[in-house]
């Protein structure tokens, strides 16, 4: 009776720290786990989608189209991104210039994830590929845009402030 009492409180134990895990995860409430016994007495866990189902109203060619157009555009973005990065100017050494220049690389990686997650056919989607694909390329494309705007506005900044006044310098104490 004693080896049973064990087995069953490891087992509580191993439900608890399952649950504790899974109340951590953001889509936690759209799935719900089943526990079936066979006749032998083995459990086998079953996970059931719960949560809403989305549809999107276009047709299969469009859905490829898009897919395609957002790969494409996250890979021009970076192509120009590394390029500018290429130019040999004097703003680019500055710090609040180059800073937000190099952070932008990091939502731009998560740009092309989510447009590579983004489906290819017409089919019911879950939560997540919604969150992970849909939303998360109009996020990563929203902060790219506030990154590079940051280091345009650096630069204007230091072009203004540095720069300006070394032309200022050189033209009137050339006389």
């Amino acid at each position: 009776m004693s080896i049973i009492s064990i087995k069953l409180n490891a087992k509580v134990c191993q439900e608890k720290k399952l649950r504790e895990y899974v109340q951590e995860k953001k889509y936690i409430n759209a799935y719900e786990t089943v526990y079936e016994y066979d006749e032998d007495g083995r459990e086998t866990r079953r996970v059931n989608y719960r949560g809403d189902i989305y549809e999107i109203v276009t047709d299969e060619v469009n859905i490829k189209k898009y897919k395609m157009t957002q790969i494409i555009i996250v890979v021009l973005v970076f192509l120009i991104q590394l390029a500018l990065g290429f130019i040999n100017n004097a703003g680019g050494r500055i710090l609040y210039v180059s800073l937000p220049y190099l952070i932008a690389f990091l939502p731009m990686a998560y740009w092309f994830i989510a447009a590579t997650r983004l489906p290819s056919e017409k089919k019911e989607l879950r939560l997540e590929i919604v969150d992970l694909g849909f939303k998360r390329s109009k996020v990563m494309s929203l902060l790219i845009a506030i990154f590079s705007g940051i280091a345009i506005l650096g630069a204007i900044v230091f072009l203004i402030f540095f720069l300006a006044k070394e032309i200022f310098l050189k033209i009137f104490c050339s006389f």
